[in-house]
């Protein structure tokens, strides 16, 4: 059957409660596997979202460079959760890059729970160099040590970003308090940097404060 005509024979009206029932079946913690992220591009080019939840949708390599390579396509939504998605692999991360860094809309990321270790950190951290976000949410991400700072290095020349949410990310009052010192001493743009939940004494907590510009505002 083709979707595409099954969809211009359905009037407006009963279109949108079997849209809605779709995204309400495959977006709430449901496994999307391959075939189930192909079957959401007809969704995907008819309308655009202000958020689409992929939270613990168990997203394997495949379905996840698909279904994010269509969301960039047709630049779908301006907030894309993708939390609790581990199995994603290269190919998948390497869509996610791809959609942060080329996307004209989207300006929100969720990514809880999930390690920001190796390639996931090096490929968010070159697509933040260039890209449109403006809110990124990174939580319990275990950013501590090097992620951190390949983060860093990527942030400290982004001139897009206006909230980052670092919770829950072990962060410690040496290494890490430097790097996040760093970034607030060559980024201005910044206006949020959340930092609760993390392992930063007072000492690591004081030196991050001695950097911060006037113009940004921290929570602790």
């Amino acid at each position: 059957v083709d979707g595409n005509n099954v969809i211009r024979k359905i009037p407006c009206m009963q279109l949108l409660p079997i849209i809605l029932f779709l995204i309400a079946c495959l977006y709430q913690g449901e496994r999307l596997d391959h075939r189930s992220c192909e079957a959401l591009e007809v969704i995907l080019k008819s309308l655009h979202f202000d958020f689409i939840n992929l939270q613990a949708t168990q997203l394997e390599e495949n379905g996840a460079s698909s279904l994010l390579d269509m969301i960039l396509y047709y630049e779908s939504t301006t907030h894309l959760d993708i939390s609790d998605n581990s199995g994603m692999g290269t190919s998948g991360w390497r869509a996610l890059a791809h959609l942060i860094k080329q996307s004209v809309c989207l300006s929100r990321l969720d990514v809880y729970n999930i390690p920001m270790v190796g390639y996931p950190a090096l490929s968010l951290s070159k697509a933040l160099l260039t890209s449109r976000l403006t809110v990124l949410h990174l939580h319990n991400a275990q950013l501590s040590g090097m992620p951190i700072y390949t983060l860093v290095a990527a942030l400290k020349v982004n001139k897009a970003l206006r909230e980052l949410h670092l919770t829950n990310n072990q962060l410690n009052s040496y290494q890490d308090a430097l790097q996040l010192g760093d970034l607030l001493q060559y980024n201005s743009t910044l206006k949020t940097l959340e930092l609760s939940n993390n392992a930063l004494a007072d000492a690591g907590n004081m030196f991050v404060f001695t950097k911060l510009p006037l113009n940004i505002c921290q929570s602790h």
